[in-house]
Parts: structure tokens; C-alpha cells; sequence
């Protein structure tokens, strides 16, 4: 009798032990989304956001966006793989690459960078991260979306989106059809100088995809997002353009721009 009873509160506890996890199973996947969306939005300091709603205006509205594929143009110095393919591209015309966009993240490390990146559809070539190690991301023959911006006098893309990031000019110096991405991992602060290693990584990295693109390392070819669209102010002031041979590049007072308030700036 006493053997029964035994065997019957174990089917009990294995039915309760069923059911329990047929119910809460399906919340773990709900539960690892929660907590990357804490992840992805970690160091971000700027409500708008370096990575605001950034349309790819200037990509053909019938473009393909996809992620994958393999690597088809491999840099000459060392770079990182591990990501490579993780963030969305499209095609375009390699006749149309001229240009180097030099960005900084607005967080602490390469980690937060692609994580947000991914949250937010948006793309870059190459992170930098601060030990100078080099995140290929996104093929350099495939457009990646880090400096879309609507033309001011584009109504049609103004109003598509909500506060949409407005080219500087008419016609922008860099598209996201014509450049290569750099992001290079700094807060934007006053306080946070960009490191040895980096320098050494991005002067590399420039005159690398210049040679392969047959790009001038002039001051016309190699800009910062603050040069192409307006609110932007990336590559922050604590940049030194000097260490990668443009010493008398335009900075960013010379456009009539100032870093926001919380950056900590004099």
C-alpha cells in the first residue's frame, strides 16, 4: 500500500514539474529580449541618440536590406571577424565609394555598439574599439547605414519620419551609397580622450581602404558625421585629426556647431 501511495506522488510531482514548465518555458525567450533591450541601450547618453532614426535616403527605395553573406573584400591589417555579418546591408555600385565617415559610438565599449546597431537596423563598416582592436562588420563592397540623413528640401523624406536627422547641405559630402563607416568606441564626453591604440588602429584602417578604393586622403575624402548631417557632432572635439595626417581638417566651431550641454565641454 505505502508503495503506491510512493509511486502516486511521484506521477504528481511529475505531472505539476509538466506543467510548470509548459507554461514558463515559452517566457524565457520573452525574458533574454527584456534584458538585451536593457543591454542595447546601456551608455547611450544623448536622448536622441547617435543612433537616431537615421533614414538611408539616400539608398534607392527599392533596395534589398539583408544581413549574412560572406566576406568579400579582406583588409591587409589585422581586423575582427567575430561580428562580421551580424548587421544589416544592401548592395551598390563600387564605382561609387569615395569617401571615409569617421564616427564616435557614444558608449564604452564595441559590444554596446553593435548590440545597439542591431536593435536599430543600422549598420557600419568597422568599429574601433578602445584597445585598438579593429570589428569588421559589414563588407566594404555593401552599403552600411551610419550616415543617412534627409536633403532639406526632400519634404517627402522629412515627413516619412519622426524627427529625421537633416543633411547639412543640399547635396551631403558622404552618403551611406559612397562611404566606408569607421565608428570608434568613445562616450563623446569632454573627459573621455581617445586612446594611443586607437589612433594607431584608425590611421591604419583609413590608409588601408583608401588604397583599396583608391580614395585621396585629403580633407574632402576623410569627414566626420558632423560634417554631413546637421545635430551631429561625431567625431567629438576631443579628436585629433592631426594623428591621421589632417591636421588643418574642419572641426566642428567651424561649422558653427557645439557639443551638447552634458558632454562636459568648456
Amino acid at each position: 500500500m505505502e508503495f503506491r501511495y510512493i509511486i502516486a506522488g511521484i506521477l504528481v510531482v511529475v505531472l505539476i514539474t509538466v506543467i510548470f514548465l509548459g507554461f514558463v518555458t515559452p517566457l524565457f525567450p520573452i525574458a533574454q529580449n527584456i534584458i538585451n533591450l536593457s543591454k542595447n541601450n546601456v551608455g547611450f547618453k544623448s536622448p536622441s541618440g547617435l543612433y537616431g532614426e537615421t533614414p538611408p535616403s539616400t539608398v534607392p527605395q527599392d533596395v534589398q536590406v539583408r544581413s549574412g553573406g560572406p566576406v568579400l573584400t579582406r583588409p591587409k591589417i589585422d581586423v575582427n571577424y567575430e561580428h562580421f555579418g551580424e548587421l544589416n546591408y544592401a548592395d551598390r555600385s563600387l564605382s561609387d565609394v569615395n569617401k571615409v565617415v569617421l564616427h564616435h559610438t557614444g558608449d564604452d565599449n564595441a559590444a554596446q555598439t553593435i548590440n545597439t546597431l542591431k536593435a536599430k537596423g543600422l549598420s557600419v563598416h568597422y568599429v574601433v574599439d578602445r584597445d585598438g582592436t579593429i570589428y569588421y562588420l559589414v563588407d566594404e563592397t555593401k552599403t552600411a547605414f551610419h550616415c543617412g540623413c534627409c536633403r532639406p528640401s526632400d519634404t517627402s523624406c522629412l515627413n516619412k519620419y519622426s524627427n529625421p536627422p537633416v543633411c547639412l547641405e543640399e547635396h551631403p559630402v558622404a552618403t551611406n551609397l559612397d562611404s566606408i563607416g569607421i565608428e570608434i568606441v568613445n562616450t563623446g564626453e569632454y573627459s573621455d580622450e581617445y586612446t594611443e591604440e586607437q589612433y594607431s588602429a584608425i590611421n591604419a584602417l583609413v590608409k588601408d581602404v583608401a588604397e583599396r578604393w583608391m580614395i585621396p586622403l585629403d580633407d574632402n575624402h576623410i569627414v566626420g558625421h558632423y560634417e554631413v548631417t546637421q545635430g551631429k557632432w561625431d567625431p567629438s572635439p576631443n579628436f585629433d585629426w592631426s594623428r591621421i595626417g589632417l591636421a588643418d581638417h574642419v572641426m566642428l566651431e567651424d561649422l558653427g556647431k557645439t557639443p551638447p550641454s552634458w558632454a562636459g565641454y568648456p
